[in-house]
């Protein structure tokens, strides 16, 4: 089960006919009845639909790529099951449960956006009583992105219940002060996890094999390497780039292959960059390492 944000119009101007008539919908009418992606490979359909796309709005590249990932995420990654949030025009948020497919809906009602799932709304929830992380991460631009790390309270909302954050708390920092680190991870000689661009590189360097990918060259200036990686057919070329977290990326979304950070926190990061989260990473190969110890 994965939680996503859907926003219903600018300022959820459809939220209240979305919530009585049970769906959820978005925009990009122009792209027609987009019910073929269903049925395509995944390849093939972001393709097509990214075609379809620059036809409708034009080759702009970041805009076609931002858009045609919203679309695709709407009608293929969202599942049944999954949690979805929307945002109202009464500072209130609708908490429901996705239950059919993508449909285009051909007749016409009081919401213009045709591209739409139904949904079981549960709860209308005001703002007031979110935490203030939530309610940041609610308050993003985008129509449909992915919302990560709440799923608890989204869960003890759903069941009317409050959420007790655990405390976490934060100490000012001293004047000039500059031993800074991330917290302990203590992984193959490094200790603590990286704060910054260059820690995320040090920290590649220690398991870049793991991850079947040679470099090439490191340089200043975009890419910030090239590499090689291993497909059935051998090794392919491919452009790096290293980022503290994904959402600090700023270049064209087309000219990078691979993405590599220490936090994935970038919702609308367009399909065709394939992003390495380090520290799922680590995760990973720490649990290994733990289990052929004790066997």
């Amino acid at each position: 089960m994965n939680f996503w944000v859907i926003r219903l119009g600018d300022g959820g101007e459809y939220a209240e006919t979305c919530k009585s008539k049970g769906y959820a919908a978005v925009g990009w009418n122009e792209l027609g009845d987009l019910t073929w992606l269903k049925n395509a490979s995944e390849t093939e359909g972001f393709e097509k639909l990214r075609k379809l796309y620059e036809k409708k709005w034009g080759k702009e590249a970041s805009h076609v790529g931002i858009g045609t990932s919203q679309v695709y995420r709407f009608i293929r990654e969202i599942r049944k099951d999954d949690i979805v949030s929307s945002p109202t025009a009464k500072r209130t948020i609708l908490i429901g449960t996705i239950t059919s497919d993508y449909y285009h809906e051909k007749k016409k009602d009081n919401c213009y956006y045709r591209q739409r799932r139904k949904v079981r709304w549960i709860r209308e929830v005001l703002r007031d009583n979110m935490s203030e992380p939530l309610r940041n991460s609610l308050g993003g631009h985008i129509t449909v992105y992915k919302l990560r790390g709440h799923d608890q309270e989204i869960e003890a909302l759903i069941k009317g219940k409050e959420f007790a954050r655990p405390v976490s708390r934060k100490y000012r920092e001293k004047e000039k002060e500059e031993h800074i680190t991330g917290p302990p991870i203590n992984f193959r000689g490094l200790v603590y996890a990286p704060i910054n661009e260059q820690g995320v590189i040090f920290l590649f360097s220690k398991v870049n094999e793991d991850l079947n990918i040679q470099i090439e060259s490191i340089q200043q200036g975009f890419p910030d390497a090239i590499g090689k990686v291993k497909t059935d057919r051998g090794y392919a070329k491919r452009t790096i780039e290293f980022e503290y977290k994904s959402s600090n990326y700023d270049h064209l979304p087309e000219r990078c292959d691979i993405l590599i950070c220490w936090e994935h926190d970038w919702p609308d990061c367009p399909q065709d960059i394939e992003v390495i989260e380090l520290q799922k990473v680590i995760e990973t190969l720490s649990r290994q390492q733990l289990t052929e110890k004790t066997t």
